[in-house]
């Protein structure tokens, strides 16, 4: 899908005045009613219910995908099949979590306000509501995403439009970054720094990279907070939502019965189509 990020990005996002909302507050709410250009924006911790009457129409592609720990139990036949047969060739899959579409219910589903109307509006039903943060938001980056687009129309070559669009991507990894997660690396090729180094009390680990060149790793010593994940996390979700949007009010719409989800990934879907004409 293209430009998912850079629509995401011309939304309203986050910017200010972030504070959870008390219990009467969160009664009062009504989130399908909220507008698109409300002053505020909503992030709400849930549990969600998907009825089992939906399960035919939404098992194309499951709405509120999770992060989980795939088990054997969770595999079909053939995938289980599939998997026996290549097991010596791949390393173990049920230690990772994955993102996964899945038609169970959800508990303490963290979820942006307009992805959640997008869920309601396909028949899915908030069971409880367990918090509720609220922001000022506003469409901070709407010029300058429409700026970049302007320039990369009119870019000659590839590596120009290639730059354009990684300013997007970029965007949305520098909000979400964690700090907490960075490290100091050195490399070092002179052994008297090198013993100074492992010495100090912040050291972690070294890898010996060729004969004099080492690679010193030490846990930093200060980090900077100076990061807004809210934001990558409204940007995230607003293109998870336009995605659902797509899907189920265009294409499905559309080709009914006739339309497979083969895979999907954050900002892109590979559908099966059968159809004399797809246009």
């Amino acid at each position: 899908m293209n430009s998912l990020y850079s629509y995401a990005l011309r939304l309203s996002l986050p910017v200010d005045d972030i504070i959870f909302l008390n219990d009467n507050e969160i009664r009062n709410l009504d989130v399908i009613s909220i507008s698109n250009d409300n002053n505020f924006g909503f992030i709400l911790t849930v549990d969600l219910e998907i009825p089992n009457a939906l399960h035919d129409m939404l098992h194309k592609m499951p709405v509120a995908p999770e992060r989980i720990f795939v088990s054997r139990d969770h595999l079909s036949p053939e995938k289980i099949k599939i998997y026996d047969n290549f097991e010596d060739c791949i390393s173990n899959p049920f230690k990772v979590e994955k993102l996964i579409l899945n038609l169970y219910n959800k508990k303490l589903y963290t979820v942006h306000y307009k992805t959640l109307q997008t869920y309601l509006r396909l028949g899915a039903r908030v069971s409880k509501i367990h918090s509720l943060i609220r922001f000022v938001q506003r469409p901070i980056f709407r010029d300058h995403v429409d700026f970049v687009i302007y320039e990369r129309t009119l870019a000659k070559d590839e590596l120009t439009k290639l730059i354009k669009k990684l300013q997007f991507n970029s965007s949305c990894d520098a909000f979400g970054r964690d700090k907490s997660k960075e490290v100091d690396v050195r490399l070092v090729i002179n052994p008297y720094d090198a013993n100074k180094l492992l010495r100090k009390t912040f050291f972690k680990s070294f890898t010996i990279i060729i004969k004099n060149t080492v690679l010193i790793e030490h846990v930093k010593t200060r980090i900077y907070l100076n990061r807004f994940p809210i934001t990558a996390s409204a940007i995230l979700d607003l293109g998870k939502s336009h995605m659902y949007e797509i899907f189920y009010n265009c294409l499905a719409k559309n080709f009914g019965p006739r339309i497979e989800l083969l895979m999907s990934d954050t900002d892109s879907f590979i559908c099966f189509v059968e159809t004399n004409n797809f246009f």
